[in-house]
């Protein structure tokens, strides 16, 4: 090749390569800036101190609503109990008792102390034996509220003249489901009178 065509090539050369990358190269721009249409203006404050006031406004401006939690009823039960009409069975887990003390008193009572720390209100009944021989009952239909502690007293004499001699005694839970109240026969609690009672 001559100077004088390699003066022409090399300028030809560059603008045609030029024309090809401008044609083939199209520059493309992103807004990588947010918008902040949507959002509030935050002062200059602690975010804190603007989320306890905003849950302050909000529960002011609804009413309270209570939690549901397992709540003792301390209404007096509406529904009579015969005690000839109480079935024996087997009751559930929420029905727990314990035995705190038996005193004999010089009256000729027994007081029974009983704590129910359980999840559900009872009445109890008092199964009266001598020996493994069942003689009577002493049903007591004041609600026994869950976790209350309660001394029951038994006229110990009276019963013992209505029944015959009584050794033991076994104070059982009585548990109303729907209709039906059933004395708990796996929660049971036994006192045995000379043994148990001081």
């Amino acid at each position: 090749m001559r100077k004088s065509e390699i003066g022409i090539f090399v300028p030809i050369s560059i603008m045609i390569i030029l024309i090809f990358l401008t044609s083939c190269t199209e520059v493309q721009t992103m807004n990588l800036t947010p918008e902040y249409e949507n959002l509030d203006y935050v002062p200059d404050t602690n975010i804190t101190q603007i989320v306890e006031q905003q849950t302050e406004e909000i529960i002011q401006a609804e009413p309270s609503e209570e939690k549901e939690t397992p709540l003792t009823i301390q209404d007096e039960s509406l529904v009579y109990i015969n005690p000839e009409n109480i079935v024996k069975k087997m009751c559930p887990e929420q029905v727990l008792l314990g035995l705190r003390s038996c005193k004999i008193v010089k009256n000729g009572d027994i007081n029974i102390t009983i704590k129910n720390a359980g999840y559900t209100n009872l009445t109890m009944v008092f199964y009266l034996y001598y020996e493994d021989e069942l003689m009577g009952y002493s049903y007591q239909d004041e609600p026994f509220y869950t976790k209350e502690e309660k001394t029951f007293t038994l006229d110990f004499d009276s019963l013992e003249n209505q029944y015959g001699e009584i050794t033991k005694i076994e104070a059982t839970p009585v548990l109303l489901q729907g209709l039906e109240a059933m004395s708990c026969l796996n929660k049971k609690l036994p006192v045995i009178i000379k043994s148990g009672c001081r």
